[in-house]
């Protein structure tokens, strides 16, 4: 997980998918990202679109490349984290980022059912959590 959350840091931004009610596909680029007690988190203004397709489809996947040209790939659950109190802890641990998070107009979600693929020199890695 730390490898996962290492690469995304890296590369300094990476993209989510997502879908919509219809089923269409959108993906956008993102920054968040931490783990925290062990649990690996994104996180997202609210209301945007974004937020409300995962909290209708909770399956997301990340994706990007590295400057050596390896990329990575990770497909997982988002489950909200609804505790206002833990919001504000994982939000703080953070940064925040270039504008100022709250945990009002922010959601938390962990990354659970999680598989991180890393593709670099021809060999793949695998890591779960």
């Amino acid at each position: 997980m730390e490898e996962a959350l290492q690469f995304l840091s890296d590369a300094g931004f990476y993209f989510i998918a997502s879908v919509d009610s219809e089923g269409k596909p959108h993906v956008r680029p993102f920054g968040s990202r931490a783990i925290v007690d062990g649990k690996f988190y994104i996180f997202m203004s609210f209301p945007k679109a974004v937020y409300t397709q995962v909290m209708e489809n909770r399956y997301v996947e990340l994706a990007t490349m590295g400057k050596d040209r390896s990329w990575i790939r990770i497909a997982a659950k988002a489950v909200p984290v609804e505790n206002l109190e833990a919001r504000e802890k994982i939000i703080k641990i953070h940064g925040g980022g270039p504008r100022q998070l709250t945990a009002e107009s922010t959601m938390v979600f962990e990354l659970t059912e999680a598989t991180a693929t890393i593709y670099r020199d021809q060999e793949q890695k695998t890591i779960t959590w």
